[in-house]
């Protein structure tokens, strides 16, 4: 989930975000996905995503840290 939403934010970010031919089937909507708000929302998720992916690793170092301490300990 980290690499994804890297690469989302960076694609968004830099404006490379490109959409599948069968979206272009309404051009509306891919006026507003491709617009400055549709790279605004992918950006976002991509941080979010990162974010979540972070927060995961946290809890994991901070679960193998009290394991390992706890172990220690006795």
């Amino acid at each position: 989930m980290l690499w994804g939403g890297m690469l989302l934010s960076t694609l968004a970010f830099y404006g490379r975000l490109k959409l599948p031919s069968i979206f272009w089937q309404w051009p509306d909507l891919c006026r507003a996905l491709m617009g400055p708000w549709g790279r605004a929302l992918a950006l976002g998720l991509g941080l979010v995503m990162c974010l979540a992916a972070l927060l995961e690793v946290w809890e994991l170092v901070d679960r193998l840290l009290v394991r390992f301490m706890g172990e220690s300990d006795h």
